[in-house]
């Protein structure tokens, strides 16, 4: 009884996986139509054109997700700011420091800054820690005279992936099983002949 109510309780964190298995149903659904007057497909041609819509919207995903990643850093960022923001802060030159700082982070704890090193480093830490202290922002159109705009972050800022390390490596696991599970349910009848209308 309590490994289910453990299992359960585990269950909110992994709810997002639900829309991966709505989210193969729509490219399984259009591979239907056009495939159907067709019908029957070969099994090896339905595999292989399956596989590569699997992938593209699989690594689709991943790079949506290894993009946003800045910008999450960059939330922490501003909530952890003291003293709020002064004349002349722009929130773009912001985020745009924090993204140079997730890509050096990137760089020299996982070797890239691109969706390998992202992989790297949801798969093992999970998480960014930009520590208290100031940080100075330059605009890159503002003039030699004018002095960068300083924030004081008074505590760390810390972003920590929901499903850090293992479970973010099942939770991608699952959720490549999920998009595969979904669009074979609609593929699967383009092997047999199409049913014929009965008079």
């Amino acid at each position: 009884m309590g490994l289910v109510l453990g299992f359960l309780a585990m269950m909110p964190l992994f709810l997002g996986l639900f829309f991966f298995l709505l989210l193969g149903l729509v490219p399984g659904a259009v591979l239907f139509r056009y495939a159907d007057p067709v019908r029957p497909v070969p099994p090896g041609s339905l595999w292989v054109g399956s596989a590569l819509v699997l992938m593209v919207i699989w690594c689709v995903s991943g790079y949506v997700e290894h993009r946003s990643l800045p910008g999450h850093v960059a939330v922490k960022v501003r909530r952890a700011v003291t003293g709020g923001f002064p004349k002349g802060y722009r929130r773009d030159v912001l985020d745009a420091h924090v993204a140079g700082i997730v890509r050096d982070h990137l760089r020299r704890r996982y070797g890239s800054d691109d969706i390998i090193g992202y992989v790297k480093w949801a798969a093992t830490s999970g998480r960014i820690e930009i520590p208290a202290g100031p940080i100075r922002l330059t605009s890159p159109d503002a003039g030699p005279d004018q002095p960068p705009v300083e924030l004081y972050l008074a505590k760390p800022a810390l972003y920590r992936l929901h499903q850090p390390g293992r479970l973010w490596c099942v939770r991608v696991g699952v959720s490549f099983l999920l998009l595969a599970l979904a669009i074979a349910l609609q593929v699967t009848p383009l092997r047999k002949p199409a049913p014929t209308e009965s008079k």
